[in-house]
């Protein structure tokens, strides 16, 4: 199958400086699709990164303000590449990330209408942390990205950047993909249960 017909799959992953989207801001944001295509980049923050943030995610105020470019236009790339514009690619089918509903996506959908940054409504949302609680249930006291990829040995160099949390979760996700072929799953009533709106 050539790229043009496979269905394109976008893999989404941001750091923020803190966990309330409310109050807190994006200051990295990566997208990657399984077309070969990928775009990261740091985002300047109106407020300076405490010491816990930069701690964790190695991101420095030095590094935003020299490479960071605004949240807007951040948001709006980020958005371009999932409808797949300028690229000769059509938009995506899927959106994967791990704990993309409960965090990620909460914080883009927030600041495009807090920058007036039009996001499509998109409904085809992946969870891989929703996913891992599927199909592993109370086998596991965390469902964190590197908890899971330790878990199956899935070798990752570092977390907390966008790009390598990204790399990891699409290793998480074809992991899943391959436990669920041989066990012949309904991938489907999966898809039912763990997109967004989580009906399950």
């Amino acid at each position: 199958m050539s790229s043009s017909q496979k269905k394109r799959i976008v893999f989404i992953d941001i750091e923020t400086t803190g966990l309330n989207p409310f109050n807190s801001h994006i200051i990295e944001i990566a997208v990657k699709d399984n077309l070969g295509n990928s775009w990261e980049t740091l985002i300047k923050s109106p407020t300076k990164l405490s010491q816990k943030i930069t701690d964790i995610t190695k991101i420095t105020n030095e590094m935003i303000n020299k490479n960071g470019i605004s949240i807007t236009e951040a948001l709006q790339k980020t958005i371009d590449f999932i409808e797949g514009k300028n690229m000769n690619c059509s938009t995506a089918k899927w959106i994967i990330g791990h704990n993309l509903i409960g965090f990620d996506w909460a914080f883009i959908r927030h600041h495009c209408k807090l920058n007036k940054v039009l996001m499509p409504p998109y409904s085809n949302l992946l969870d891989t942390y929703r996913i891992a609680q599927y199909l592993l249930r109370d086998e596991y006291q965390s469902y964190k990205l590197c908890n899971l990829c330790t878990q199956f040995n899935l070798l990752q160099d570092g977390f907390h950047r966008a790009m390598n949390d990204i790399c990891a979760t699409e290793k998480l996700y074809n992991h899943f993909m391959d436990i669920f072929n041989s066990k012949k799953v309904d991938v489907k009533k999966v898809w039912e249960l763990t997109t967004y709106p989580f009906m399950g």
